[in-house]
């Protein structure tokens, strides 16, 4: 049976930037966790800002195999 597993990594600070724009970002850490999560695990990396407050909100989601 195939699975998925899901990190959702949030944080209160001041957020990401106005216009912060995941496929434009050219941090190395950034860069370095897209193309493992994406091309290495086949999964999806989502950013935002968090639903109930300030702050940041990253969800990495990967299939797994049970």
């Amino acid at each position: 049976m195939d699975g998925r597993l899901r990190v959702v990594v949030e944080d209160d600070g001041r957020g990401l930037p106005e216009g912060f724009d995941l496929d434009g970002g050219s941090g190395l850490g950034l860069t370095i966790v897209r193309t493992l999560v994406e091309s290495e695990l086949g999964g999806r990396l989502e950013h935002g800002r968090r639903e109930d407050g300030p702050g940041s909100r990253f969800v990495v989601d990967v299939p797994v195999d049970q």
